[in-house]
């Protein structure tokens, strides 16, 4: 991976578009450039362009770089600036590719979200989601964010703290490094995995141990089958009284419903023959008249029919004769109507055409008049907003007034400020007006960055009082100290002479036990004496030497507590007043620089400005602001308002156009739709024409019809009347026919009444056999006793149930542990067998830290980290080579010193710049390691040449200068030292400006 070219705009506090071209000269030729500028300038801004257009990320950050972390941190975005921008181009083995990375405000003012995207050779967008960007990059470059920080930027300050850690530390900081922190998460995950396995296994055995003891013996399984096989028995004995009981019961049940049924159908089948009797009294001759008409009824009801229509013909000649009145009657109103309203006598259909055209005219010029008028009102209206100005549009000559008015009054205060404001203001009001907002923020950065002088003149007080009282507090510490010291050595003096003394009646002690062991008539092995007379009451002696050597060695303790503080105190205090020196010579030289600022910014502020105070001038300039903004704003509006009156005007022609033709348009015409009024009076005019002719034709062929029906109706009741002659007339014969649907109804009302009594006397036969053939089967025993019976076994039936029941429940109980036990066992073994390997796995690299296979991984990873350093060694200073310590050594990495016979050492040893060289070797290594499958063709190394003497300085450059040579990288070193800067003549220059912001200079 090779980097192209970098361009940035508005980073941190590098303002502006500036490119970096490693193609173009100087910086394709060199291979080797410093990037160089003064502390704070921005000249890590660089490398964090490069991780920020590829990745989101930057080095110094943990996190993404978001719209909500730029709002809280203030960081990327140059204050003040609307846009940032961090792009690169960079080649792989996939081609070229530009990755770019922006954020931007919107016009509130507030951040956009920032985005991400890549181009090909040809400038082609891939289609990628911002949020693909970073992975996509990952994948064309081989390197994640982590490998191509520590392959291509190679900070010193991880591996000079590396160097020197304790082993512990040393672990974390390679983890740090390296990125090894995933072994210890694997040994973790092993652990945890093999305890979460191992419990779950516990838990199965644990619940098969419960499930074994739910079980029961084998004699008691056998005794619960047999109990259920006894209750079954029982059961179907009960069952099979219950259903002759039951039998029994359900025949004397029979027998009553059965009695009770022919009762019931004897005096059914008496009110059937009643019914039949009553339907022949109403029915019978009614049916023999219209029997004895039905060769007639065809023509009966011909007959009627033709006597309904001559009624309903005579009907329909009268109404056809009254429309006809009607319709003469409504076309002399239509002639009115038409007259009335065209005022004109022609036939009324050229009279509403001719009324209809001359109406429309006057409608369509009323239309576009107001068309217009509206249309100028919206524009006046605008601009009256814009001014702003209320005006009432419907009086145009009103509105006129109002803006005359505001036109005088606008002219007047636009005449005193022009007086009041100096004339070369007003030639270039627009760049006078810039040009003073310039010099107020100079003067509003000059207030700021005095009362930021002031607070760090104040800090710098503040720190000198604080190293006078150090200074005190370190001077009265030694004094203390000495006391402290001499009088602890005191109580370890007395401490030793008290201990002497408990030494003495320790040795008393054992011969008091002696004593205690002699008997009477024995001899003492010291004296020969039979008789011991204390040998069993020894005298009391009173003794606080125990007392007295916990209290001197609880003095002595607590001196040396003392001691240790005042040592702990003074170091303190001696390390508090060097960091207060420190912190005042660089407070002293922040006060130098920040009084140069003040000063310079001053001496970019116009003389006129300059001799009064920065706050007054900067009231006096953001009055004449004031006064220049409001000249425009009231010249601005001197333009609108002459607009607006001439708009004003074209509204009040229109308003005079409009009111001139409704005035026409009333008196023709007030008001509704002439298309529909004069539609609709023609189509009456031609639906009473229609309706007229239609009526008149009805008229004459009902006539026809209604001579034809009546001729018809003559010859049929001549007929009826030979053929019936019983009857005076066919209106006195229709009245004796019935429908067929009732004639027919009545017949079957009678069959159906006959075969009802038919069937009941069937019925009743049946029943009455029936009952005898029961009583033949039923028994002396009453149905009470029958019931009380059946009611005894049904309760011990229930009862036998229940405790067969139990007993079953209690078998499904059983089957179902023991199906959940085989269940078990089954899960247990299987466990076991999952358990295995993570058992196995966890002994070689588990435990609750992970230290176990992180130790393992690190002790690969530091020899394989340490072989290339040394490699890399070679070139820098072939004097050291790095090895890891032995048990007996520091637990600082060791440098083995090939000049002095291999002798070994621990690093804390070496010089600043010896480490420097050692740290340098190590950065390198790490970038090798973390690009083994990446060919790195960029690397940027960061500050750390200021230890360097000039000869390992010069040594340091032959070897990045070899470097570079041999492996054609290009190579940027961050520095600030001079000589380097001398060496490398290509540089990268970050220039501070004003207002602490930079620039860049490709030299």
């Amino acid at each position: 991976m090779k980097i192209l070219q970098i361009r940035l705009q508005n980073i941190n506090s590098i303002k502006g578009e500036h490119t970096i071209d490693f193609r173009e000269d100087p910086l394709s030729s060199a291979g080797l450039f410093a990037i160089t500028g003064p502390t704070g300038s921005g000249k890590t801004t660089i490398l964090d362009v490069i991780t920020l257009a590829l990745f989101s990320r930057i080095p110094r950050v943990g996190d993404h770089i978001t719209k909500s972390y730029i709002e809280k941190t203030g960081m990327i975005l140059t204050r003040n600036m609307d846009e940032a921008v961090a792009e690169i181009t960079y080649a792989c083995n996939e081609g070229e590719f530009t990755s770019r990375w922006s954020i931007s405000k919107n016009s509130k003012g507030n951040l956009n979200d920032y985005t991400m995207q890549i181009s090909d050779a040809a400038g082609n967008l891939l289609d990628l989601k911002k949020s693909e960007v970073p992975g996509k990059n990952e994948a064309l470059i081989g390197l994640n964010f982590d490998q191509f920080s520590k392959a291509i930027i190679l900070a010193q300050g991880d591996f000079a703290a590396f160097l020197k850690a304790k082993k512990d530390d040393r672990g974390k900081l390679l983890e740090k490094i390296t990125g090894t922190w995933i072994y210890r998460e694997l040994g973790k995950l092993a652990f945890e995995k093999n305890r979460d396995l191992g419990q779950q296994l516990e838990m199965l055995e644990r619940q098969a141990g419960i499930k074994k003891e739910q079980l029961i013996s084998a004699e008691e399984y056998n005794a619960l089958i047999s109990g259920i096989e006894q209750a079954d028995t029982q059961i179907a004995e009960c069952k099979k009284q219950l259903e002759q009981l039951t039998n029994q019961e359900n025949l004397k049940t029979d027998i009553s419903a059965l009695s009770q049924s022919i009762n019931n159908a004897e005096e059914e089948l008496t009110l059937a023959r009643e019914k039949q009797a009553t339907f022949r009294e109403q029915n019978g001759q009614r049916m023999e008249k219209h029997a004895h008409l039905l060769p007639y009824r065809t023509r009966l009801w011909d007959w009627k029919g033709l006597q309904q229509r001559l009624e309903e013909q005579q009907e329909s000649l009268e109404k056809i004769k009254n429309n006809l009145l009607a319709c003469d009657e409504r076309e002399s109103r239509l002639k009115e109507e038409v007259k009335t309203l065209t005022g004109s006598d022609a036939p009324p259909t050229e009279a509403l055409e001719l009324f209809r055209n001359k109406v429309l005219n006057l409608q369509t010029q009323l239309g576009n008049a107001k068309t217009l008028l509206q249309n100028t009102t919206k524009s006046a209206e605008k601009d009256a907003e814009q001014i702003p100005l209320t005006l009432n549009l419907s009086e145009p000559s009103k509105a006129m007034a109002v803006v005359d008015q505001e036109s005088i009054k606008n002219t007047a205060e636009l005449k005193r400020l022009t007086d009041k404001l100096p004339e070369a203001y007003l030639e270039q009001p627009t760049s006078k007006l810039e040009e003073l907002r310039k010099i107020s923020e100079v003067l509003q950065s000059i207030l700021s960055e005095t009362a930021l002088l002031k607070e760090k003149q104040i800090q710098r007080t503040q720190l000198e009082n604080n190293i006078n009282n150090l200074q005190n507090e370190v001077t009265e510490i030694p004094t203390r100290l000495a006391e402290a010291i001499k009088a602890q050595k005191e109580a370890e003096q007395k401490l030793e002479g008290l201990q002497k003394d408990k030494t003495i009646r320790d040795l008393t002690a054992i011969l008091e036990e002696h004593r205690k062991k002699l008997k009477d008539g024995e001899p003492c092995p010291l004296c020969g004496a039979t008789e011991h007379p204390y040998s069993e009451a020894i005298p009391p002696a009173e003794d606080d030497l125990d007392k007295e050597i916990k209290n001197v060695n609880s003095l002595n303790e607590e001196w040396k507590r003392t001691i240790s503080t005042l040592n702990s105190t003074l170091a303190l205090k001696q390390e508090s007043l060097q960091k207060s020196g420190m912190d005042l010579k660089k407070s002293t030289s922040e006060v130098n620089i920040a009084e140069e600022k003040v000063r310079l910014l001053k001496a970019g502020v116009p003389a006129n400005y300059q001799a009064v105070e920065p706050d007054e001038a900067l009231k006096r300039v953001k009055e004449e602001i004031n006064g220049l903004e409001r000249y425009r704003e009231l010249d601005e509006k001197g333009r609108r308002l002459s607009t607006l009156t001439d708009k004003l005007q074209e509204c009040k022609e229109h308003y005079q156009t409009v009111s001139t033709l409704s005035q026409q348009l009333n008196v023709l015409f007030p008001n509704g739709d002439i298309l529909a009024v004069t539609q609709n009076l023609a189509a009456q005019f031609t639906s009473n024409n229609t309706s007229r002719q239609s009526l008149s034709e009805n008229q004459e062929n009902m006539q026809k019809s209604h001579s034809e029906t009546k001729q018809r109706s003559q010859v049929l009741t001549e007929q009826l009347m030979t053929e019936i002659p019983e009857y005076d007339s066919p209106a006195t014969a229709l009245p004796h026919l019935m429908d067929d649907a009732e004639y027919t109804s009545l017949q079957t009302q009678g069959q159906q009444l006959a075969q009802d009594i038919s069937n009941m006397e069937a019925g009743l036969n049946v029943h009455r056999q029936n009952l005898e053939n029961l009583k033949a089967k039923d028994t002396d025993t009453s149905i009470d006793e029958i019931r009380t019976l059946k009611q005894a076994r049904e309760t011990e039936s229930t009862a036998l149930t229940t405790k067969r029941d139990e007993l079953k429940g209690k078998q499904v109980v059983q089957k179902r542990i023991q199906e959940e036990l085989v269940s078990l066992n089954e899960q247990i073994a299987g466990q076991k067998k999952q358990n295995e390997k993570w058992v196995l796995l966890n002994k070689y690299i588990g435990d609750a830290q992970g230290k176990r296979f992180s130790t393992f991984a690190q002790e690969l990873t530091l020899l394989q980290l340490i072989q290339k350093a040394n490699n890399r060694m070679k070139h820098l200073n072939d004097r050291y080579l790095l090895g890891v310590p032995d048990e007996e050594e520091d637990d600082s990495l060791a440098v083995v010193d090939t000049h002095m016979g291999d002798t070994r050492r621990s690093v804390k040893s070496l010089s600043g710049g010896e480490t420097f060289l050692v740290s340098l070797s190590l950065a390198l290594a790490l970038s090798d390691l973390a690009a083994q499958k990446v060919e790195i063709s960029s690397l940027f190394i960061d500050e750390g040449f200021g230890s360097l003497d000039k000869l390992t300085l010069d040594q340091t450059m032959d070897t990045l200068e070899k470097l570079q040579y041999e492996t054609s990288k290009t190579i940027g070193v961050i520095s600030h030292v001079e000589a380097m800067q001398e060496r490398i003549t290509t540089q990268i220059r970050v220039e501070k400006g004003g207002q602490g912001h930079s620039s860049l200079l490709v030299v």
